[in-house]
């Protein structure tokens, strides 16, 4: 398969979600980054596709999360713990996002709150203990 298949070229691109969902995970991997640039608002077509195929990889990409974790997008943010570690399909999730998000909890940046990142942060922490 090539690999730039099952990157969106733009909004809507049903074609290239058909490939995502096709795609192995190693194919995957090298374009996460690409791929959570997605989740910026979950409001275009294609977020929720992509958000459920990384899903199931949320350890996985465990770095890749904490780095929008860090970044002061308080919307991306707030997608990517919903969507990746709130609805995660892992069993269990790593102490590291864990972690993260109690950073956020504790020391919510303007936007965070502005976004409610550190209320879904801390949704997210009661959600994983309950399991």
């Amino acid at each position: 398969m090539n690999q730039i298949n099952f990157i969106p070229r733009y909004k809507d691109d049903h074609v290239a979600m058909q490939h995502l969902q096709e795609a192995a995970w190693d194919e995957l991997i090298p374009h996460v980054d690409i791929l959570l640039e997605w989740l910026q608002d979950f409001n275009w077509p294609d977020a929720r596709a992509i958000a459920e195929k990384l899903s199931a990889h949320t350890n996985s990409i465990k770095g890749n999360i904490i780095k929008v974790l860090r970044s002061n997008d308080g919307l991306w943010k707030y997608w990517c713990i919903n969507q990746l570690i709130y609805h995660s399909k892992e069993f269990i999730i790593d102490q590291d996002l864990v972690l993260e998000l109690q950073r956020i909890i504790d020391n919510p940046s303007k936007e965070d709150k502005l976004e409610g990142v550190d209320e879904i942060a801390q949704e997210t922490i009661e959600r994983w203990r309950s399991v």
